[in-house]
């Protein structure tokens, strides 16, 4: 049903279906209630250990009770080693074919990719706006070009959705790391078509990339050329060996250990940027900047 504010403003109080009801939130856990989660969902003391250690790969995440009850979709596969890029897609994956399943007992054809290639593309959006959320005019503008996100309105926002729509049809990922997942899923498989100098890489988004294959001189371009990485990022002992990083912005960026060697850099900006040991041999530098740029034992042979 819909939600509306209180006919009387009461604080605390929402109008859902013709009745008004008090607002209750779920305040984060701590390491205590997790720990008092996992006794209470576990009987078998291997499941509680294996949760256990699954769950401090999630970080700060482990927290959330919504991301925390998916827990059973790690714990069903066979794999050892998560790195936080794999959580966050079993994560996704869990949710989308739980929405498959609601949508295919109602009789709909939308499956699992084309609810995937949904978040994606409104993620995209709100990651190219620098903002958190879409709002019920700009999607319904959205969807005269990206028919895809008509499927967004079948999705079951209640429960444990890992998307948010609210009474204003505003939506909205349950938290900021699920979009940033999205969008690095959607850069590293190569389904977006964002133009390089409008792609904002925050750490976050720098980390999932890096998880996955940074190897990849391909991806290397795409994320580098003309690119803005948020200051304080960390991509110390990054190989950059003859990428063209040309315009990019790296400013307050950790680049330690990082090897630049042949690489094209013209006219990109590494003010007070750490360059710790950092080699730029054969590197073309025109017009680069390094204000204020830590330099020790730099290399520009």
């Amino acid at each position: 049903p819909n939600e509306e504010v209180d006919p009387f403003k009461r604080i605390g109080k929402i109008k859902v279906g013709g009745f008004v009801c008090p607002m209750v939130f779920l305040s984060p856990f701590n390491d205590e209630l997790v720990m008092d989660y996992l006794n209470r969902r576990f009987t078998s003391e291997d499941e509680r250990q294996k949760a256990l250690c699954l769950i401090y790969s999630m970080g700060s995440l482990r927290f959330r009770p919504l991301l925390l009850s998916y827990i059973d979709a790690f714990l069903d596969s066979s794999k050892q080693v998560w790195s936080e890029y794999d959580i966050f897609f079993a994560l996704i994956n869990a949710w989308l074919m739980r929405e498959e399943n609601k949508l295919t007992q109602l009789g709909k054809n939308i499956y699992y990719n084309d609810l995937l290639m949904s978040c994606l593309c409104i993620a995209k959006k709100m990651h190219l706006n620098s903002g958190r959320t879409v709002n019920r005019i700009d999607f319904l503008r959205y969807k005269d070009e990206y028919q895809e996100l008509n499927n967004l309105e079948e999705i079951d926002f209640g429960g444990r959705s890992l998307l948010n729509k609210n009474s204003d049809g505003d939506y909205r990922f349950a938290h900021y790391s699920i979009q940033e997942f999205l969008v690095s899923y959607g850069v590293i498989n190569r389904l977006y078509n964002i133009p390089n100098e409008s792609l904002w890489i925050t750490a976050k988004l720098a980390e999932f990339i890096s998880q996955f294959r940074l190897s990849d001189s391909n991806l290397k371009v795409l994320i580098f050329t003309k690119a803005t990485i948020e200051p304080k990022t960390d991509f110390s002992n990054v190989d950059l060996t003859g990428v063209n990083y040309s315009e990019a912005y790296f400013h307050s960026v950790c680049f330690a250990n990082a090897n630049f060697k042949n690489s094209l850099g013209n006219s990109s900006n590494f003010s007070r940027s750490v360059l710790t040991n950092a080699h730029f041999d054969n590197a073309c530098l025109e017009n680069t900047i390094f204000n204020y740029a830590v330099c020790d034992c730099v290399s520009f042979v």
